[in-house]
């Protein structure tokens, strides 16, 4: 109980209340209600009956006021579809939920071409919390940010038509104070009031919490990535890797061959569950959204090594999982497993 206490003083004297009260730790990817939510990956099969089903509600709402939220969805690289997009008013408690492929199906030739990638929609959606109906982007100048940390939200991925599906909770982006350190805050643009979750703020995070300052530029040591592929089971993986800077289109592999700054493919290395090394390559990045097939037979884990996501003026927030799918002759029906990837952040 002591050692609870003492946490939390310290917490407390690290990231002080405000008018924005905070759930969690600034630069960490804590589940807590939050400003806004980021949906980092989205699956509609364009001729299946894949779809990825949205659900945000509004908790923690102190202030029993009615909450517009604003939807964008995006591309794999960062490109605003500037179609898909929305208002939404809700109550306190209230719900909204959404199927991306209903909305994808209502949108232009255009549109959908541009997410399109191979036999699916792919891209991710941000959501936040606004003081007023709006058709500007959150990465615009004038965009009504609204605080109250009140949102929490779940993306289901659903093949419902072959028996599976399965969930992840969205990104909580909290709304933070103005007064902490410019390496924990403005996700979209400079001044939004957003908890950053880039390399810089995780390793700022773990400085504070420490009982230092925030001195040094953080970057990704590793992805660690569960990955399930027994062959008895037809096993496949995917590991999902989101890395966006808000300023740029394209993922890390793109800005480094444009810059000439930094290495364009990063060491990939699979192990089983002994241990021992199966496959050791190099993957490109070359998107905000990454869809990495993983090849195999054993199962075990794959690690991506030594990722920019800091270099010169970019940062890319990050965030990564492994989606891994089975079906077997013995049984009826497939399942789908999600785990969320850990990012070995290193000053």
């Amino acid at each position: 109980m002591k050692k609870s206490i003492l946490l939390l003083t310290a917490i407390l004297f690290l990231f002080p209340l405000s008018t924005t009260t905070l759930a969690g730790i600034p630069g960490a990817t804590d589940k807590v209600p939050a400003a806004t939510l980021l949906v980092p990956f989205f699956e509609v099969g364009i001729s299946s009956a894949q779809d990825t089903l949205l659900v945000v509600n509004v908790v923690n709402d102190v202030s029993f006021e009615t909450s517009i939220i604003h939807y964008e969805v995006w591309d794999i690289d960062g490109n605003n579809t500037d179609e898909l997009w929305g208002n939404v008013t809700l109550g306190p408690g209230e719900t909204w939920s959404i199927s991306m492929a209903d909305l994808i199906s209502g949108a232009s030739a255009a549109t959908r071409s541009q997410l399109t990638d191979g036999s699916y929609y792919h891209g991710f959606v941000t959501i936040d919390r606004v003081t007023s109906s709006t058709g500007l982007w959150p990465t615009s100048s004038g965009y009504p940010f609204s605080d109250g940390n009140y949102l929490d939200g779940y993306i289901y991925y659903v093949r419902l038509l072959e028996g599976s599906s399965n969930g992840l909770t969205m990104v909580p982006i909290e709304a933070v104070s103005s007064s902490l350190d410019p390496y924990l805050r403005d996700f979209y643009q400079n001044s939004d009031n957003r908890e950053e979750i880039d390399s810089d703020a995780r390793a700022c995070a773990e400085d504070l919490i420490n009982g230092g300052i925030c001195a040094n530029e953080g970057y990704v040591w590793g992805i660690h990535s569960r990955v399930f592929l027994d062959p008895s089971m037809s096993a496949q993986s995917r590991i999902i890797v989101f890395a966006w800077d808000a300023d740029r289109t394209g993922g890390p592999s793109d800005f480094c061959s444009e810059s000439g700054e930094c290495p364009t493919t990063y060491d990939y290395q699979r192990y089983d569950e002994a241990g021992n090394l199966e496959e050791d390559t190099s993957v490109s990045l070359d998107h905000v959204v990454n869809v990495i097939d993983v090849s195999g037979t054993e199962n075990g884990w794959v690690s991506i090594w030594d990722v920019p996501s800091t270099v010169g003026s970019s940062d890319f927030s990050m965030f990564a999982f492994s989606f891994n799918s089975a079906s077997s002759s013995s049984i009826s029906t497939n399942w789908d497993a999600i785990f969320e990837s850990y990012l070995w952040i290193l000053p």
